[in-house]
């Protein structure tokens, strides 16, 4: 796949909640499910054999757009962002169990020869991205089941990237300023 797709299709995926909100405000859910299923297939069609994780959130997404377009009602694909977080939790807290910490995962694909003081530190950053995971879950559950379409957009589609981008580079400027010492 050509990367101008790639980034367009990951530009698209992010800005799910607003293609979510002005797809209602301005056409039919009709035509917004049909546009979210598009995106979702040239995303699934697009993951390598070895991105089965990443299929996982596609498959949810596609669930929830068939769902909506059955029964005609927006609701099931407000929930997008919850299953994502739940299906990131499921990975995540997995892999502390399986004994690779996805944290780790990611720092041995930059240093394969982690130092053996740098496991407690990475599972428990894995653990933190799991508490994360769950309060963002939450919160976008919230958002909607008990808010309108705008505060829902503005959470999942804004607040709850703000949040994990200050995570994750917080976590990074911790470990680049004051693990260094």
């Amino acid at each position: 796949m050509p990367l101008f797709l790639k980034i367009l299709l990951t530009v698209l995926l992010v800005a799910y909640p607003f293609i979510v909100y002005l797809g209602l405000q301005f056409t039919d859910l009709r035509w917004v499910l049909v546009a979210l299923a598009v995106i979702l297939l040239i995303r699934l069609s697009a993951l390598k054999e070895a991105d089965k994780a990443l299929r996982l959130p596609v498959w949810a997404g596609l669930l929830l757009v068939t769902l909506s377009f059955v029964t005609e009602q927006q609701g099931f694909i407000l929930f997008y962002p919850v299953m994502v977080n739940l299906i990131f939790l499921f990975i995540f807290g997995y892999s502390l169990k399986s004994g690779l910490p996805m944290i780790e995962r990611f720092a041995r694909i930059r240093e394969p020869e982690l130092p053996e003081e740098a496991k407690p530190y990475l599972y428990k950053i894995t653990q933190i991205w799991c508490g994360f995971f769950i309060v963002n879950a939450s919160i976008s559950m919230y958002t909607a089941m008990m808010t309108n379409l705008k505060i829902w957009s503005l959470y999942n589609g804004l607040i709850s990237y703000l949040l994990s981008g200050s995570l994750f580079v917080g976590e990074w400027l911790y470990r680049k300023l004051c693990l260094k010492r």
